[in-house]
This record gives C-alpha cells, sequence and structure tokens, in this order.
C-alpha cells in the first residue's frame, strides 16, 4: 500500500535561511518504484510477513 498524503512546511535554517517545502509522498514512492520495477524488480501485497520475499 502506498501512503498518499500531502506534506507543507517551513523550515527555519542555521544561518536564518527560511526554505518552504511542499510534496507528496505518495509521488515519491511511486518514482522509485518506478526505477526499481525498469531494473527487473516486481511488488505484490502480502498479508502476512512469512510471505514477503525478495526476488529479482
Amino acid at each position: 500500500m502506498t501512503l498518499m498524503r500531502h506534506v507543507k512546511g517551513t523550515f527555519i535554517g542555521t544561518n536564518g535561511t527560511v526554505v518552504n517545502y511542499d510534496f507528496d509522498i505518495g509521488e515519491i514512492s511511486k518514482s522509485i518504484k518506478a526505477i526499481a520495477e525498469k531494473n527487473g524488480f516486481k511488488f505484490k501485497t502480502v498479508i502476512r510477513r512469512k510471505s514477503a520475499q525478495f526476488h529479482k
């Protein structure tokens, strides 16, 4: 399952620099999954931990 949540916030650095951030956690995981699939990895949903296995 992929967490779909939009995150916004502000970070103030030690030198006083203000950085605003705004991103979607779901998009990050989609990008990582796409790269993994492109390199031969496959994904499936599992219910039990012992059913989860690493396959390439």
